[in-house]
């Protein structure tokens, strides 16, 4: 390589680029890297020479250093196609020979999952993911986010799904499809490294009494009618249930995750990278407690221009929270405190989000809870006004 000389450094990052390509193909990949690298140092916005970088860290067994700078070329050029592309075959490349099979509930992914996401084609504008947590009434939510997009909605559970029903999907569909309602959004960090993140809470101890109501019509889960609220929550904390809203959250900017994996990592590691998903992915975090005020912000936000009747769905009938036992609810309150401070740390968000809302605003608000508590038609639509939308 010395002895190339300043004639080519003049030419530029395209020959440079041009010239590792050619090592690269004749086997001399540290050469290579180098013409990359000097492609780089001439241009640092020049593209094809900072994706054959990434390449090339990846073909040296330097994954993690790969996905970094893929994830930062996206980010920086979210319609270099090939780009995304690489970075779909990076991170599905390091799951499928770092994920353990049989090892707790992980599901080891099957080899031919990688050639049905390259074949995937997608629309150039990101993708919308719905997040559902846990006991937040997110079965009203999702009959909302259907009669919103309808056509372009897409409902995935868990993520072989997305795979299984998104590659059996005529292109033409997957094409429009503008968004994910999920339960598992972190195979989405494959398939659109770009996508935009919005979901809700609930005050966490009011999930959790809920979750317990629940679980009691639903002996299939191991809980029968006859368990305690505290024997119940004891039997969540063997099993790590607890935190899981925050985990959730995690996984959205980890890299690599798939299937179903739990993070192993203390309570303030698991707020630093919750808090990090929240700044830098979701656009939006509203509240159950505020869900018309919710769903307007929505409006706003996204460009709807109307809002359904909607009931409560898959409610639990249960005594209210302030009746129940004052000694069960404070230990609770100890065993959820990432998620109480994730609900706190929303909760302000949201409230700021309130701020912003003008008189006009609040009229649209009130008018549209009036409409909500007047016997109508399920799913009537409300129209929004101009100043709404």
């Amino acid at each position: 390589m010395s002895g190339l000389g300043e004639d080519v450094r003049a030419c530029g990052p395209l020959l440079w680029n041009c010239l590792g390509i050619e090592l690269w193909r004749g086997g001399e990949r540290n050469d290579a890297r180098h013409c990359f690298a000097e492609a780089h140092a001439l241009d640092s916005k020049y593209m094809p020479a900072l994706n054959n970088l990434a390449i090339a860290a990846f073909e040296a067994g330097e994954t993690d250093e790969a996905i970094v700078q893929l994830r930062q070329l996206a980010d920086f050029s979210p319609h270099y196609r090939v780009l995304l592309q690489n970075l779909k075959i990076v991170s599905l490349h390091k799951t499928l020979h770092s994920t353990p099979a049989g090892v707790g509930n992980a599901k080891p992914p099957r080899v031919e999952v990688l050639t049905d996401l390259l074949a995937l084609e997608w629309s150039e504008q990101p993708l919308l993911i719905c997040y559902h947590m846990m006991r937040v009434g997110g079965a009203t939510m999702e009959s909302i986010m259907w009669w919103q997009y309808r056509d372009n909605y897409f409902r995935i559970g868990e993520e072989e799904e997305v795979f299984r029903k998104l590659y059996a999907a005529p292109h033409a569909q997957r094409a429009y499809i503008e968004l994910a309602y999920v339960h598992r959004p972190a195979a989405f960090a494959c398939v659109d490294p770009n996508a935009r993140y919005f979901s809700w809470l609930r005050n966490p101890v009011e999930s959790y009494v809920s979750k317990y109501y629940w679980q009691q019509d639903n002996p299939a889960l191991g809980v029968t009618p006859t368990m305690t609220m505290d024997e119940l929550f004891d039997l969540w904390e063997e099993r790590d249930n607890y935190g899981r809203n925050a985990r959730f959250f995690a996984h959205v900017i980890e890299d690599g995750y798939f299937f179903d994996q739990e993070l192993k990592i203390s309570d303030d590691e698991l707020l630093a990278r919750a808090r990090r998903a929240l700044d830098e992915r979701f656009f939006f975090v509203g509240l159950t407690e505020n869900f018309n005020e919710t769903l307007l912000l929505l409006a706003r936000k996204l460009g709807w221009t109307q809002l359904p009747r909607w009931e409560r769905m898959n409610a639990t009938g249960r005594p209210p929270t302030s009746t129940l036992p004052k000694p069960t609810l404070d230990r609770l309150r100890v065993r959820i405190q990432v998620e109480l401070e994730i609900y706190r740390i929303c909760r302000e968000r949201f409230e700021r989000e309130l701020d912003t809302l003008t008189p006009a605003d609040f009229r649209v608000l009130e008018s549209y809870s009036d409409f909500c508590t007047q016997p109508g038609k399920l799913m009537e639509a409300f129209p929004l006004r101009e100043a709404f939308r």
